[in-house]
């Protein structure tokens, strides 16, 4: 059986791609590159990789009612902005990078998200 992709593991994989670090993204820093690099993590998690908004806000250090409106958002979002689903599939090329075997799955997911 194949191991599950962690948050952690998608954490670090944002970290590579944004350049921001764990911390900032755990922490409460409202730049507009930490910002755009957390709710990436969010959408990611949750649309992705199927984490629930607990356990996304468990390791974030937020509320599960905003982490659950901000996927709901991003969701909307991915219909209407390819911005966001180019991020998503750089993610996913250094998920790949970092040999995450559970990260062939990701850009399928999305362009499916993005063609609604």
């Amino acid at each position: 059986m194949t191991p599950r992709v962690s948050l952690e593991d998608i954490l670090l994989a944002i970290q590579r791609v944004k350049r921001i670090g764990v911390r900032d993204l755990k922490g409460r820093g409202q730049h507009a590159n930490v910002r755009q690099a957390r709710l990436l993590f969010h959408f990611v998690a949750s649309q992705c990789f199927g984490f629930t908004s607990t356990e996304i806000a468990q390791v974030i250090g937020r509320d599960k009612t905003t982490v659950s409106d901000v996927v709901k958002k991003l969701c909307a979002e991915t219909r209407v902005s390819p911005n966001l689903v180019d991020q998503v599939e750089d993610l996913a090329v250094a998920m790949r990078e970092q040999r995450l075997s559970s990260a062939t799955s990701l850009s399928p997911t999305i362009h499916a998200q993005g063609a609604r």
